[in-house]
């Protein structure tokens, strides 16, 4: 456990200007990972949403810092009331463990990649909270 605690507190440590750069590169390494198992273009940008839903949601608020990064990785401009409905049902229970599942059966290369990316928005406010850290060792595991 404690190379996983490395592991979040190193993104956490990274300037935004560095987290927005992994968050990037892991975001286009999932999508393409996606493709490359033929799905959607739809199917694709649902499965992305579910995983900002999930992530966002995992401390209970969205914040201003986490708008902002998910504005900046994605390119795509939201407001506060837009990423709030985005992470509506983000913490319920059946939703994450849906999700989990659905990561859980992905190649263990792109469980990590999603992880990753995970932790980028997580880390937005520079701080994990224990809530986060729990979702992110509950996505990381199997």
């Amino acid at each position: 456990m404690a190379n996983i605690k490395d592991l979040m507190q190193e993104i956490v440590n990274l300037d935004y200007d560095e987290l927005v750069k992994v968050g990037k590169e892991t975001l286009g390494q999932i999508i393409g990972a996606l493709k490359g198992i033929e799905l959607e273009t739809k199917q694709i940008s649902d499965f992305i949403l579910n995983l900002i839903r999930l992530f966002v949601s995992a401390d209970g608020k969205c914040s201003l810092e986490e708008r902002k990064l998910i504005q900046d990785i994605t390119e795509v401009n939201l407001s506060m009331e837009e990423l709030e409905e985005i992470a509506k049902g983000g913490t319920d229970e059946e939703f994450v463990a849906s999700i989990d599942k659905i990561i859980d059966l992905l190649p263990d290369d792109l469980k990590i990649t999603i992880s990753l990316f995970g932790l980028c928005i997580l880390s937005a406010d520079e701080t994990l909270t224990p809530e986060e850290q729990k979702l992110f060792a509950r996505i990381l595991r199997q």
